[in-house]
Formats: C-alpha cells, structure tokens, sequence
C-alpha cells in the first residue's frame, strides 16, 4: 500500500497496488500521490494505470480472490470428463481414462451445436435398426432377409457405433478397461456370433441376434445424447452466469461518440455507457450518473442496490433505472464474473473425499464383471444340451457384459457435486475447494472472527456529543472539514456521515497528521484538532470535558474535537453487528453447533459484542498466532471445526481448520486461505451453504446406492437369463439416466 511522505518509510516491501507485486519503497520504479498518500510501483506501466482510475485499485468492496481470467471464446474452449473432471483437453474426443465423450467446459452456446448433429445420427441408426426387430416373425424366416440384417446391422455397428468401438479398442490398448471394454465385448460377440450364422448356418445355428448387436449400439447412442442433455442442464446455472455478461460495451469516444465495440476491445480506463435496462458490460466505477442495480446474479441477493458516482459496479448485473457512464478497471476476460465461472469450474474438478472409495470399487468392477461373463458362459454350456447349447450360453455371458455399468458409479458423485457448487455460486457462495462442502455438514464447532465477519468492518458515526456552547451540526461540519485530509477509517466515516447529512465542508489548511494520535489544521480561520484526548491537550486545547461525563465513561470509539482552543465534544464511532449475524448465530446454535467468538480486538468490546448475540464462548486480544494454535488445540481435542474469518490475521486459522469460510468482502489473503468465500459477507450464507453440504452429499449417497443396487440385482437376472443383451443395453442406459435425474434435484431444492 501507499505510504506518506513526510514521515519514516519503513524498511519492509510494500505492495504495488495494481499488480500485486512486492517493491522496495526506497528505489521504486515509479511513485503516485493520491489523496496526500504515496503509492509505489514496480513499473511506469502500473503507475500509469493507477494514475487514470486510482479508485479501482484502491475502492471494491466486493473482492474476490485472483484467478485466471476466464475464457469465454468459442476458439479457446476446454473439454473435460463428466465422469473425471480432472481429465481436461483443448480438443474434443474422448475420456482418456473411462472413454466417456468430453464435454465443452464454461460455454453458453455448445448444445446448439451439438444437439441436432447427434439427433440426426440417432435417428438414422434408428430407422435401421427397427427393420432388425422383426427377425423372429415367421413372415422374414428366409436367408435372404438375413442378409439384409447383416447389412444394415454392420452400417449401425461399424458407422454409428464407430465411437464405441474406438472407446472400446482404446480401453484394451493403452487401456485402462472400463464400460466401454464391457459394452464392446459385448456388440463384437454377438454381431460376430451373427455373421456366422449367414455364412455357416449349419455350424452357428439358423438365427441371428443382429438386433441386439445394432440395438445395443443405438440404446448407447441415445443413452449418451440422454446423459449430454441431462449435463447441459445441470450447468445450467453456470452457462446463464456466461449468458449474463453482455458480448459488447457502447464506448464513449473522445469526441463523444457511442460505438458498440467487443468487450474484450475494452481496455481499462475506458468511458462506456449504461442504459436503463442493459446489463453492465464490464466491472467499473460510475463515472457520472446514478441508477439501482440488481447484483443478483452475482451475489445471490434479491433487493437493487442503489448507486452513484465512486460506486464500483460488476459485469453481468442489471440496470435498473438510471442512466450512467462507467469508467471500466478492466477487460472482459478480467470482470469478477469471470472470475467467478473459472472458480466454479476449478471446484467442480476437487476429488471429494468419498471419491476414494468409488475410485476403489471402480478399478476392480471391470475385472470383475469379465470374471462373471466367463462364469456364466461355462456355467450355461454346461448346462444347456445339444451342439448349440454354447450359442445361449454366449447370449446370456454378453448380457452380462452389457448390462454392468460402471458408468453409473463414476458419475455418482462428479454429477451431484457439479450441480451443488453450481447451486451455490447463484446463491453467491463460492466453493473453492470440494471437500470443504463435504466436511462442512459435519463440523460441531464454528470459530468466528469479529470484526468484518459479525460486524461490518467499517466504523460508523453513532452519536455526536456536543459542549453546551456549540451545536452538533457545526461540530460535525468542523470535524469532518479536517477529516477530508486524512485516511484513516475514522476520518471517512465522518466525513461521509457529514455528506449523507448534507453538511458542506471547508477546504482545511496547515494540515498536521500524527498517525494514531489526530490531526489539526486550519478550518475556516479557526484552529481546529480532531483524535485523542491527550492530543487536543498537546495542541495547547483546554481538554475539560464538563457536561459530557455522563457520555464520556463508556467502552465506545470516540474522536475528539477541539475548536478555538476549547473541547467542543467528540464523536462516538461503533462497528455494527451485520444485521444477518443473530439469526445466523441462533439457527447454527439451534443445530447443534458451538459458536465461539475469537477475536484480535480487547476484551470488553469481544464481550460486548458476544453477548448481543448470545454466545458464550467469547475470547479477545488474539494475535493471528493465537488464533492458529487455537483452533490447533481444537482439532487435537477431536472437534470437527470451521472457522470463518476476514482479515490477513485470519488467514493461519483459516488454512488449519478442516471447513475455512472466508468474506467475499474481506482481504485476498483470508480468501486464498479459504474453501468457501460467502461473497456478500453474510452469516446467514454459511447456513444455507450448510444445507447445500447436507443435500449434495444425501445426494452422492442416493447416487450410489442407486449404482449398487442396479448392479447388484440387473447382474445375478443377466447371468441367470432373464435378461436379454437387448434389454440389458437399455437397462444400462436407464440406470445412468437415473443417476443424472437424481443430481438435478439439487437445483430446485429450497435453501
């Protein structure tokens, strides 16, 4: 950050505050002066940028951690697995690992490119399949119409099944096995076992199973277009978060011209234009103007808010009312949406710790479905008489093969957790890493910070407490004219109460500031000193407080305020409790949660905080050390903890706690520490973000209870023959379907 001049520059690095990059404050390639505060750069380029819209670096109150930007382009797209999203390419194909088709990552438009090419495919291999059914009516009992199955069940198996064979090749060779070594097994043998029924009917036998072969081959096809249909929607929420971010900005020339250019032309800097009812291209500040804004779409909050001039304001969200110019802080690819969308699809690609177990089962369900097959084929030839005994036998060994379905295993937790982090950015919670979600429905105790977590983080004037001889108004109109000078969060919060009053302000002279102690200057002639007590008495400043006892005793931030050598009164500051922070205390205690509060401010204001929120657990005058070892001391004694902070002193508790929630309105560090970020700062986001643990995880759970149980009871009807390789391959495809269906739930649950 910036330092002042005038004053001794600490030997420690600063951080440029364009780039983020540390400088050494005594040899800077570049310095700016904002606001009589210093900045230091670590390049003329950063400097240059900082010099057009300081406010954009230095103003946003909704932060969220540094990521990668976004990229939104067609040409630019990323694939990845469904049912393994660590698995990413750049080109489209297939899953090296299970063979799963790939599926485009982050786009709005990719299903109308993709969805009626494969439509048509189903459809033709449709219509050539459906002929097939009719080989057992006595009425095609001829060779000759068993030629014409074998042809037209070739162009289905070897044209439109080509992506499975080629799955299927490839999972034998580099491997590894997976559904489709199963599935193609299964299509081979019996097409295999009918074309020898053409050429030799009287070592195969006089009937063909072309059917089942062409059959399987369309159920997988219109499975997988099922399974693409039903993904597609459960990113919905992700794809109308890209859809939100409008394609072009209407820049506003030098001469004043409008011109409607790509975003991603915009650089920062740039004047653009905002009509009532379109959405803002680009994050930014108001330049001139004023309007309401719903932030819905970002932070999950219903009500408009109300902008101005100064404001910060984010890509994708809506204008409701008034019409502004916006000075953008940067390109398209860099808004926080953005950023936003990469974090969610980062998350969705975490392994979950339940992972681990399905990984397991995974790797040994193929060996041992082949094992099965084998089984049943020479536990039916055994039992079947005459010399076509094995033909059945063969027929019951491939239903097998087809009816196994691994498929619906893997998806069972990639699906769910996909939906419920998608859920959860909507809501404008923010799950960076996916095991934070599942250990979040277990912890028993939740360490909170205080200040910027349970309150707001911001001190704000509570009262004015004047001397008999001054009115409230001109005191405030004194201090807040001296206050314009100064940084401190004390001084802001005066002078913009004294705004929001109307109060005009003079313009201060002989500045003189004491960091941690006041400042004095000149206010419209008159000597005037704001700050501590004991700093008014050494500007010479009778300091008696007479008539202000009975206010004066009390535990509350106060600034002084001296006038023409007398005390005039002072300013009684406060942070307030965030408005959401009793009722998400009480709903998690009523859960069974111990909330303690852990805070690095004294103890009396700790207390007196806990105790408007009726927690007991309270513990003040903590360094960022004490709250590590805290928290460590927690975990050893076998507690499932949470922490949720804001603050750089945070950010050690943060990274030991087993669920880390971090304020999208506090400091990058907390946020890089953390798991979750609730991007409004809301306590009351950690309870839904609590449901969101629970139903994602119930829903892993049904997921693949649902996978075991077809598998358990479709694989012992398959080897016993009740099930055909037909019926087997649509079985298959329904037990997938269910797994998807179950995963969407998640987007319509209330929390």
């Amino acid at each position: 950050m910036g330092i002042r001049r005038g004053k001794t520059v600490p030997l420690k690095s600063v951080k440029d505050v364009v780039c983020g990059m540390m400088v050494d404050p005594g040899n800077p390639a570049a310095t700016k002066t904002y606001n009589n505060e210093t900045y230091y750069f670590c390049h003329a380029s950063c400097a240059k940028k900082f010099e057009l819209n300081p406010e954009s670096y230095l103003k946003n109150d909704l932060k969220v951690i540094k990521t990668k930007p976004m990229v939104l382009t067609d040409g630019n797209l990323r694939y990845s697995c469904p049912m393994d999203p660590e698995i990413i390419q750049f080109l489209p194909g297939s899953c090296p690992k299970c063979g799963m088709p790939l599926e485009a990552m982050a786009t709005a438009n990719e299903e109308l490119k993709t969805t009626n090419p494969e439509l048509i495919k189903i459809l033709i291999a449709s219509a050539l399949w459906l002929p097939l059914l009719g080989s057992h009516l006595p009425v095609f009992d001829s060779h000759e119409f068993l030629i014409v199955q074998a042809i037209l069940s070739s162009l289905v198996v070897f044209i439109f099944g080509y992506p499975v064979l080629k799955s299927f090749l490839k999972s034998l060779w580099p491997g590894p096995w997976n559904m489709f070594t199963l599935v193609g097994l299964g299509v081979l043998a019996s097409h295999t076992l009918s074309l020898l029924a053409v050429l030799q009917p009287d070592l195969f036998g006089h009937h063909s199973y072309f059917e089942s072969s062409a059959g399987i081959v369309v159920l997988m096809l219109l499975g997988q277009f099922l399974e693409n249909r039903l993904h597609k929607q459960a990113n919905k929420a992700l794809s109308q978060m890209i859809m939100s971010i409008p394609k072009e900005a209407r820049l506003i020339g030098p001469s004043g011209a409008e011109t409607n250019i790509p975003i991603d032309l915009i650089q920062p800097g740039d004047l653009v234009r905002v009509r009532p009812g379109e959405k803002i291209p680009l994050d930014g500040i108001i330049a001139i103007g004023n309007s309401s804004i719903d932030e819905s779409m970002i932070t999950g909050e219903p009500m408009p808010r109300d902008v101005e001039s100064k404001d910060f304001v984010y890509a994708g969200t809506v204008n409701i009312n008034g019409s502004f110019t916006l000075t953008t802080t940067g390109s398209g690819k860099e808004t926080m949406l953005a950023k936003i969308i990469q974090m969610v699809e980062d998350a969705k690609r975490t392994r979950l710790p339940i992972q681990a177990t399905v990984d397991a089962i995974s790797r040994i369900m193929v060996p041992l479905v082949l094992l099965i097959a084998a089984l049943t084929l020479i536990y039916w030839i055994i039992k079947n008489e005459g010399p076509l005994g094995w033909i059945d036998a063969l027929q019951k060994s491939i239903a097998v093969l087809v009816i196994a379905c691994p498929c619906a295993l893997g998806l069972a937790t990639p699906m769910a957790v996909g939906v419920g982090i998608s859920r959860g950015a909507m809501l404008g919670i923010l799950v960076r890493k996916g095991q934070h979600l599942e250990n979040l429905m277990h912890i028993n105790v939740l360490v909170i910070d205080k200040t910027g977590t349970l309150t707001e983080g911001k001190p704000s004037v509570t009262a004015i407490h004047a001397s008999a001889n001054i009115h409230p108004d001109e005191l405030l109109k004194y201090a807040a004219s001296l206050a314009q000078s100064s940084s401190h969060p004390l001084s802001k919060s005066i002078v913009s109460f004294a705004l929001k009053k109307g109060i005009t302000l003079s313009s201060p002279t002989e500045i003189h500031e004491e960091p941690g102690q006041g400042t004095s200057g000149i206010i419209s002639g008159q000597i005037t000193a704001i700050g501590k007590l004991n700093f008014l008495n050494e500007k010479g400043i009778n300091t008696s407080i007479n008539g202000l006892e009975e206010f004066a005793n009390n535990e509350s931030t106060k600034v002084w305020v001296g006038i023409k050598g007398i005390n005039a009164g002072f300013i009684e500051l406060s942070d307030p409790i965030k408005p959401s922070s009793e009722k998400a205390i009480k709903q998690l205690q009523n859960d069974g949660i111990k909330v303690i509060l852990l805070s690095g401010d004294n103890e009396q204001t700790t207390a007196k905080v806990a105790k408007q929120l009726n927690i007991n657990d309270f513990h003040g005058n903590n360094t960022p050390a004490d709250k590590a070892a805290f928290i460590k001391n927690l975990i050893l004694q076998e507690k499932k903890v949470g922490m949720a902070g804001d603050g750089t002193n945070d950010a050690p508790a943060l990274a030991l706690a087993q669920v880390s929630i971090a304020m999208g309105t506090g400091t990058d560090l907390a946020q890089e520490s953390s798991g979750i970020i609730l991007l409004k700062g809301d306590l009351m986001a950690i309870v839904k973000a609590r449901k969101l643990s629970r139903f994602t995880i119930n829903a892993i759970r049904q997921n693949l209870a649902l996978a075991f149980i077809y598998n358990m009871l479709s694989i012992p009807l398959a080897a016993f023959g009740f099930l055909s390789p037909l019926l087997a391959g649509l079985t298959m495809s329904l037990s997938s379907i269910s797994v998807l269906i179950n995963s969407l739930r998640l987007r319509k649950i209330p929390l």
